[in-house]
């Protein structure tokens, strides 16, 4: 282990030293280039100063060239190449000021002073532009606008994730990051009841109420310690419009998506209410094909299998808040949300029995019918006091109260297709209740003009109640089918304290933090008395440190320890009968999975375009892989252990360049090698893969209001625990034109075009052969309408 920490710190400082050499290279170019500048002061109407407001220089409306923040007295100065540019200035309660400027060779322009206009008042004189950069780099994070994506209007959250780089989803709605599942997702930078049954939830999500996603793949210890992968924040819409404005959005879609809804925004002096309401039918077709051989001294069979399903659902949202302005400086904001969902689902599956020779032995038909109804609760309150003072203080607290009951019903049913006598009925029930509870306080203070300190504390707790009964019929009798029947309760309560010290010297800017995390979990099955317990106590540090080479050219090393605690279906003991010849069962007994993560970064700007490249290496202890084996009967049964150590190197690229003024290009790519060991059941588990992810996109602007745009994306094959899983790809395409003086807008959009999203997955052990070719969602397309309106302009 000691030999591996020196290898991995001999090539973080080669690395370094690389860097070094190119800055050295980089300024002794840069002196052969004339500088301009800009300078000003930022006031409020009544001429007093602001503080702290952030001044952004733009290339269009797009990219961010450089930024910065104003002194005490309000005032701010930049320097960059001489070009045209975009200046934008926004700061809490006031409207966004934009101007065009154009920057000449060897001078600064003198701006003079900016008046901003506080967000309750008309604006009458000041030009304001609600187009925001589509694609922002910070310290920390790359923040994508979910507006800027056309291929996701009118669609979910999934969708829009679906589009950005780094980021992939597969057939079952699980979100990876640079290749990992263990990422974290948060809503408005909390955790959510919507997602506690996983990932999948996203899709419940309308892409249209929210503002921006933000992917961050070494997180601070600011955020939680869950997630070893990184963290992917998705921030709603809230308007600060004066007056009565929102919008209105109806779509339909092929398969069967046909959606209505409404976000509405009122802001008064003393009050911004805001409501989304929302109404939503649709009909998602799946299938899955399987082929299993199995080779063994007692039993030697093989079989086929086709499996299509159908999940459709009825569901209304409703999501109620308002911001309280207690004082120029504090507010309270107050929000709840409620949903209720009706889903119907039903699975067809097909077997065909043959001998190893391929003889035909007999035809098997399952059928699952299920209701499923799941109702949502969210409270949320926010409180924010902005202190301010010469150390420019800040206070922010927020609790939130989750509640989700759903309840589960199937009636399954298998034959002898040839002929018609039943094999076997069944038929389950599943009550699930989860309630989550959640505390923080956080606190930032400015030290100086350089340096900034922030803290926290937060406290969360999961209960979770579910209760699962199998019944088969015998002799006409419902009878309880043995093993199946039992009461699982899962208790969960993390506290954790942070603090983060930030400093700036010249051009080098470093971020050191500690976060300090006590988790305790208890599990029971009521019924058999079996369970168990955890407790453990961790610190995770962060460290950043970032080099501004210049304007256009900055570096960024960073490290963080994290965790990833076993996911709620990997724990839960009660297999899915839906195909009763594949069975998965969760592990209670998991343990969490830590990671140490490394990352260095390089970013550059130029007039029409930019460039990210980064490298990458995450070591990893304690990796959750999913077993197959087969049983006697020819059954194989999937489960969850807490397998291998995992060693991971990746680089990532990402391209954004201007072709022509209408035309832009946007290209990522992500490359990496796993090396993975473990062992189970004195079976050794030795596998080094490499994988690479790819996705490229075209935005056209025909002409104004009309937007063109088609995405092709590819994710290479990569090995398994057990095999390996095929390739796929796919091509995504969207038009939108802008109507009714742009105050409406009509869009057509197709996803996975060429039909060819899917993926194939093969094991192969000495006794046992499996090829699973899945396909969770169809290709489809979505015909969107949104209006947009506003008592008042600007």
């Amino acid at each position: 282990m000691k030999n591996y920490y020196n290898y991995v710190a001999t090539l973080l400082i080669t690395v370094i030293f690389s860097f070094i050499n190119t800055e050295i290279a980089i300024h002794a170019q840069d002196t052969q280039f004339d500088e301009a500048g800009i300078e000003g002061t930022v006031l409020t109407s009544d001429g007093e100063p602001i503080p702290g407001a952030t001044v952004s220089i733009l290339l269009g409306n797009e990219e961010l060239v450089t930024g910065t923040n104003t002194s005490l007295e309000g005032e701010f100065q930049l320097h960059l190449t001489p070009g045209n540019y975009t200046l934008r200035i926004s700061y809490v309660s006031y409207s966004t000021y934009e101007e065009r400027i154009e920057l000449v060779d060897g001078e600064i322009y003198d701006i003079g002073e900016i008046r901003m206009v506080q967000s309750t008042q008309q604006l009458d004189e000041v030009v304001v532009e609600s187009q925001a950069a589509a694609v922002e780099m910070r310290f920390d994070r790359r923040i994508y606008r979910a507006d800027a994506d056309m291929d996701a209007i009118g669609g979910s959250a999934l969708d829009l994730l679906e589009n950005i780089p780094s980021l992939e989803t597969d057939f079952e709605g699980n979100v990876s990051l640079r290749g990992s599942e263990n990422v974290r997702v948060l809503i408005n930078g909390r955790p959510s009841a919507l997602l506690s049954g996983g990932t999948d939830a996203l899709a419940a999500i309308p892409s249209d109420n929210i503002e921006r996603v933000e992917v961050i793949t070494n997180p601070s210890a600011r955020y939680g310690a869950q997630g070893d992968a990184g963290v992917i924040n998705i921030v709603l819409k809230r308007n600060r419009l004066t007056g009565l404005n929102g919008s209105v959005s109806a779509r339909t879609g092929i398969p069967d998506d046909h959606r209505i809804s409404t976000n509405l925004n009122s802001m008064t002096n003393n009050a911004n209410w805001f409501a989304n309401l929302g109404f939503r039918y649709r009909d998602r077709p799946s299938e899955r094909n399987r082929f299993q051989r199995f080779e063994s001294a007692d039993t030697s069979f093989q079989y086929s299998q086709n499996q299509e399903r159908s999940r459709s659902e009825i569901r209304g949202d409703v999501r109620l808040g308002a911001e309280f302005f207690l004082s120029d400086r504090q507010t309270l904001t107050p929000s709840a949300f409620f949903r209720i969902r009706d889903r119907d689902n039903t699975s067809d599956t097909f077997y065909r029995d043959m001998d190893l020779s391929g003889n035909l032995e007999r035809e098997v038909f399952r059928e699952d019918r299920e209701d499923e109804d799941r109702t949502n609760f969210e409270f949320d309150l926010a409180y924010e006091f902005d202190i301010g003072g010469e150390s420019n203080q800040k206070l922010t607290a927020g609790f939130k109260f989750d509640y989700q009951p759903e309840s589960e019903a199937s009636n399954l049913r298998e034959f002898n297709q040839l002929t018609g006598e039943d094999i076997v009925r069944q038929r389950t029930d599943n009550r699930e209740r989860t309630t989550d509870l959640l505390f923080q306080i956080d606190y930032t203070r400015e030290l100086g003009s350089d340096a900034e300190i922030e803290a926290g504390i937060r406290s969360t707790s999961r209960w979770v109640d579910n209760n699962y009964t199998v019944e088969q019929l015998e002799d006409g009798f419902w009878v309880p089918f043995e093993g199946f029947n039992d009461d699982f309760r899962y208790d969960q309560n993390i506290n954790a304290a942070y603090g983060i010290l930030s400093s700036q010297f010249g051009k080098f800017s470093v971020q050191g933090g500690l976060r300090l995390e006590q988790t305790r979990i208890n599990t029971e099955l009521t019924e058999s008395g079996d369970g168990s317990g955890q407790n453990y106590l961790n610190l995770f540090p962060s460290v950043f440190m970032n080099y501004e080479l210049n304007e256009q050219n900055s570096v960024q090393l960073s490290y963080s320890r994290r965790l990833s605690r076993p996911r709620f279906r990997n724990i839960l003991p009660f297999s899915n009968f839906r195909d009763s010849r594949n069975i998965f069962t969760g592990n209670p007994n998991l343990n969490p999975v830590f990671s140490d993560s490394y990352e260095l970064s390089y970013l550059r700007l130029w007039n029409s375009g930019s460039v990210s490249t980064s490298i990458y290496h995450r070591y990893r202890t304690g990796v959750v892989e999913r077993i197959t084996e087969l049983d006697s009967d020819g059954i194989t049964r999937r489960f969850p252990i807490n397998l291998s150590t995992q060693s991971n190197w990746g680089s990532e690229l990402a391209v954004s360049q201007r072709l022509f003024d209408s035309l832009r290009l946007r290209a990522s790519a992500n490359y990496f090698y796993s090396d993975t060991e473990g062992t189970f059941n004195d079976q050794v588990f030795e596998r080094s893969a490499t994988a690479f992810f790819g996705r490229v996109r075209l935005q056209w602007e025909v002409v104004d209001g009309l937007n063109l745009q088609s995405t092709y994306w590819y994710s290479g094959p990569r090995s398994t625990t057990q095999g390996t899983r095929s390739a796929s790809y796919g091509i995504n395409s969207g038009v939108s034109m802008d109507i009714w003086s742009g105050d409406a807008t009509i869009s057509l959009s197709g996803s996975d075009l060429l039909n060819t999203r899917g993926r194939t997955t093969i094991i192969e052990e000495p006794n046992f052969y499996s090829e699973d070719e899945s396909r969770w969602r169809t290709r489809s397309f979505r015909l969107n309408f949104i209006w947009r309106f506003s008592s008042v302009s600007g």
